[in-house]
């Protein structure tokens, strides 16, 4: 094995210094993002707390965005894939305590059988993360032994020009997405072992092939040609800025990904220093391997996968919006229940970007937009619950008068029922029978004894809510779940107890009391969702409770 950071600390390449502030007078850089779909947004909830701090933003709440396909924003590729997570078929890891037992560690080259004792077989290339450095991925390229040859092949496409051909734009992304695949298979029948799949010359005349679609489709063309383990593929791409990002490109058959935009664009916020001041661009980008290597390993965690060796290509995502002709080609075997976009679709995001990043020369500077997917914003993506949500709910609950505050719930509830943001809203009910009497009807209280909150702790919610939700279910005769952090002993065996007490693996509250006055026991096996972090709550919610 050839230990990559070994050659570099024998074989400097880049020196510890300042990033030039010329960068920022530049708009190149700023129509690169653009043409890629950044946002500002996305530059001060994801990059900087990894630049900054060397870790992901601890978020809260969920996503009550619309899936991309039911968006009006040209969202990325990336965000129609949704991560899989283990529950007890494969219990999850937990990247925090048990990392000694989880490796990032990447092998390069051309994998021999594993049965095979040659010496040939070990001639690898070591790497203790999938993410490039510039100056690693420059290394790579200059390698001269035969068995690490290297070859770069251009994800690159031209967008036809506004004709009567409704598709034009799709066909242009397709042929030049099989043309790159061809161009995979001549190089890896030629002998490289090191495939580089870049979109480094996008421009205002050629445009990226999205990294998601380039990865995947040279992937499964070289399985289907059995030549993929003779190669191994480096995604050089602008596009990927997020974990989730990185662990798509990684989960469909990247082996390594050199992310040039990105330092890029820490090579700017070093130069500003504003929230980088004293800090170098060797630093910098430390910081944001160190958050990205930090976050690989914890969506990991979530499938009990380990080692990345065995993540890599193994596609545990589902697709929330893809169609056929994008699954047979590049997400072969990805489910994806409801189908979606194709070519044209995808074609035309690519499109929408590179028209703001290269608009009309009399349009004003580019700059980076905020589309408001992170939090509600007037004009941009669309939320669940948004502030007129948000202020429709408290104007029901806090109407003291029972006619007016009914009047305000029904305008609350026709709001809800107005968006457009689930495929479940895109449904109605359909009256195909006649109305079943209401005294063959099960009686409503009888319905009601099925009602079952989901498992919520008195530290998620507080003790109003925690309460109120317990003396709701026991009014009406259902039953409420205490979660895992237990319950103040002066509710038990009262209306403000839970009936169903639930025993986490740290047996938070858990005593022979509180066992004893619950009515149903649910043991949590494990928590396959964010394995080691529960309890990130809000510094203002920690109390004695």
């Amino acid at each position: 094995l050839i230990n990559l950071d070994e050659r570099l600390t024998q074989q400097p390449l880049v020196a510890d210094t300042v990033a030039d502030p010329a960068i920022l007078a530049d708009d190149a850089l700023t129509r690169s993002q653009l043409s890629f779909g950044y946002t500002s947004e996305e530059m001060v909830v994801i990059l900087r707390p990894m630049v900054v701090d060397a870790k992901e933003a601890v978020g809260s709440m969920g996503d009550d965005t619309p899936p991309p396909g039911m968006s009006a924003l040209p969202r990325p590729l990336f965000h129609y894939f949704k991560q899989r997570f283990a529950e007890v078929t494969n219990p999850p890891i937990d990247p925090l305590r048990e990392e000694m037992v989880m490796s990032l560690r990447v092998l390069l080259g051309q994998r021999a059988n594993l049965l095979s004792e040659l010496p040939e077989a070990t001639r690898l290339i070591e790497l203790t993360s999938p993410l490039l450095k510039p100056h690693e991925l420059e290394y790579l390229r200059t390698m001269t032994e035969p068995e690490f040859r290297s070859a770069t092949i251009q994800a690159l496409w031209q967008a036809p020009p506004p004709s009567e051909e409704e598709d034009g734009a799709g066909q242009a992304l397709r042929t030049a997405l099989e043309k790159l695949c061809l161009a995979a298979e001549e190089a890896v029948r030629n002998g490289v072992h090191l495939l580089v799949i870049s979109d480094i010359e996008a421009s205002a005349e050629r445009l990226p092939i999205p990294a998601m679609l380039a990865v995947g489709a040279v992937h499964h063309h070289l399985i289907r040609q059995g030549m993929r383990m003779s190669t191994s593929l480096i995604c050089e791409s602008g596009e990927p800025r997020e974990v989730h990002h990185f662990a798509a490109l990684i989960g469909y058959g990247a082996n390594a990904v050199a992310p040039y935009l990105i330092y890029q664009t820490i090579d700017a916020m070093v130069a500003e220093g504003r929230h980088t001041a004293g800090m170098t661009v060797s630093q910098a980008y430390g910081h944001f391997v160190k958050a990205l290597d930090k976050g690989l390993l914890k969506i990991m965690s979530k499938m009990g996968i380990s080692t990345l060796d065995s993540y890599c290509g193994a596609q545990i995502f589902e697709a929330l919006g893809i169609g056929e002709e994008l699954i047979d080609i590049a997400f072969v075997d990805t489910p994806s229940l409801l189908g979606g976009i194709g070519f044209r679709s995808v074609a035309e995001t690519v499109v929408a970007w590179h028209e703001k990043a290269y608009p009309p020369a009399k349009a004003r500077a580019p700059r980076l937009e905020t589309w408001g997917l992170y939090k509600s914003r007037r004009g941009g993506e669309l939320h669940e619950w948004s502030p007129q949500v948000v202020h429709a709910l408290h104007d029901a609950v806090r109407e003291t008068d029972y006619a007016k505050g009914k009047a305000n719930f029904r305008a609350y509830s026709q709001l809800m029922q107005t968006m457009r943001l689930a495929p479940r809203h895109l449904l109605t009910f359909r009256d195909i029978r006649p109305p079943i009497p209401q005294e063959q009807v099960e009686p409503v209280e009888r319905i009601l004894r099925r009602f079952s909150t989901a498992a919520m702790s008195l530290g998620a919610l507080s003790a109003e809510a925690h309460e109120t939700l317990a003396i709701a279910m026991n009014r009406i005769g259902g039953m409420s779940n205490s979660g895992e952090g237990g319950e103040a002993k002066d509710r038990y065996f009262t209306e403000r107890a839970s009936k169903i007490k639930q025993i986490a693996s740290g047996r938070f509250g858990v005593t022979p009391e509180y066992l004893m006055s619950a009515e149903e026991l649910q043991i949590k096996m494990a928590q396959g969702s964010k394995p080691g972090e529960g309890g990130q709550l809000p510094g203002h919610k920690v109390t004695a409770e």
